[in-house]
């Protein structure tokens, strides 16, 4: 009588040797997965091209099908065994899904991971995101300063800040330096204000913040400027910067920081005299054609400012100057071009600047006022042109820039003809 044989049941060395590779290609797809998802992030925000976009686009979903049945290729023979109570092939097949599981946890959002340490900083938002700033506090109040200011014996006097001039700058405490701008007031009268030379920058943001590094990592270049933050925010900035620099005794008590106003804005770039303070910015916009922050020639000129030229290559429904490159793909560190002729850098260009509220109208919903053009924009690039957007709305092109106010003003003169 033959006896029949029994196959032979496959032994836990030759699972293993099936099922390990599968748990490493498995952890593997999740590294490519996350690097996908990061890839076709940062393409759509600065301009990688659609050749990224499309390759990041298919790893990120076409890579997580993958992923699924290697998953459960592991899990469901592990599964079995324990079932069957079959503890050798069970301890044998667990490895490989601990393995994908355990890469799976790691780069899962907000996981808190043992194995990769977690940086000091967080990782870095896409721009448009609004900032979270502190709410303003009252010049009255008492918060702790973010970084120790070098107190003064007195307070200047105001005519320390009234020798401020292009070839010398008044300069503050966050290295912003100011130079003086001639501001038409009506009655054929002008006066003195200082404005910031450049944008507010993401290093000077950060004091603010009271977090060093709690924008971006600490490879982004902390001059470039500011952006993703609403009037409101940029008001509290300047709130927080005057009580820090008076209770250092850097300013006088009847010095303000704050942001320029339409008009104000309009006299740095040339045309207060053109315009009547008395108008709404909608109702000036666009009033001056054919006039550019850099004259009136078309394209712009090499070195006129960071606008959006054939640098940013063929995309399909942008608009671009065509004939210009100025070799910046996004925002560039300020003071990158040449200043006009008031001292200013980056007027027109880089980013658009917020500016105050508009007078006339006391509406707590009124937009928000932008001046200037940005890395963005292949048109509307008039010196007269205003953009309005809702007055919680954010962009990962608009910024600002500060003015300081002496309460009288430094000087009032006859304007110039």
């Amino acid at each position: 009588m033959k006896t029949r044989k029994l196959p032979k049941s496959p032994n836990s060395a030759t699972k293993m040797s099936v099922f390990l590779p599968l748990g490493i290609l498995g952890a593997v797809l999740v590294l490519l997965i996350a690097l996908g998802g990061a890839l076709l992030i940062s393409g759509g925000n600065r301009g990688f091209g659609v050749v990224a976009v499309v390759f990041s686009a298919f790893i990120f979903l076409l890579l997580p099908v993958l992923y699924l049945a290697i998953l459960v290729a592991a899990v469901v023979p592990c599964f079995r065994a324990f079932l069957r109570r079959e503890p050798a092939r069970f301890y044998s097949l667990i490895l490989p899904v601990l393995l994908v599981l355990l890469a799976t946890y790691q780069f899962t959002p907000g996981a808190k991971s043992w194995i990769v340490p977690e940086p000091p900083h967080s990782t870095e938002r896409t721009p448009a995101t609004p900032v979270k700033v502190p709410s303003a506090t009252p010049l009255s109040t008492d918060p702790t300063l973010t970084t120790p200011v070098k107190a003064r014996s007195a307070p200047p006097s105001t005519s320390e800040v009234s020798k401020a001039s292009r070839n010398l700058p008044y300069e503050n405490s966050l290295g912003m330096r100011f130079v003086p701008v001639p501001v038409t007031v009506g009655g054929g009268k002008e006066t003195l204000l200082l404005f910031a030379t450049t944008e507010t920058t993401e290093g000077q943001f950060r004091e603010y913040l009271r977090d060093p590094e709690s924008l971006s990592p600490p490879a982004r270049d902390r001059s470039l400027p500011q952006v993703g933050v609403t009037r409101l925010d940029a008001e509290a900035f300047c709130t927080w910067l005057t009580k820090r620099e008076r209770e250092s005794g850097a300013l006088a008590p009847n010095q303000t920081y704050r942001l320029p106003s339409d008009h104000e804005w309009s006299c740095a770039v040339g045309i207060g005299s053109e315009e009547s303070p008395d108008e709404s910015p909608r109702e000036k916009s666009r009033k001056l054609a054919d006039r550019y922050p850099w004259g009136t020639e078309w394209p712009p000129p090499v070195g006129a400012g960071n606008y959006a030229g054939e640098e940013h290559g063929k995309t399909p429904g942008r608009v671009l100057v065509e004939g210009f490159d100025d070799g910046f793909r996004g925002p560039a560190p300020v003071g990158s071009f040449p200043a006009n002729e008031l001292g200013l850098f980056d007027i027109g260009g880089n980013v658009w600047e917020i500016c105050l509220q508009d007078p006339n109208t006391k509406d707590p919903k009124a937009p928000q006022i932008l001046r200037g053009g940005s890395w963005m924009q292949g048109r509307d690039l008039g010196i007269s042109v205003r953009k309005f957007i809702p007055p919680d709305a954010t962009r990962n092109h608009a910024g600002f820039r500060c003015v300081l106010v002496t309460d009288p003003p430094l000087s009032t003169r006859s304007a110039v003809p």
